[in-house]
């Protein structure tokens, strides 16, 4: 899970890993950014289903 928000501190970040996100894009962000933290997380994903 990549959550996207406006709230980038480093307890933001903590919290989004402690309820189960994997990364955290801040607003205003880029698409290249979203879309490669989307892909490595897909990757990851399949590497840990294999």
């Amino acid at each position: 899970m990549i959550f996207v928000t406006g709230a980038t501190s480093f307890q933001d970040r903590v919290q989004s890993t402690l309820i189960g996100g994997n990364d955290l894009v801040g607003k205003p962000y880029l698409l290249i950014e979203l879309t490669v933290k989307a892909l490595t997380a897909i990757l990851r994903r399949q590497l840990e289903t294999d």
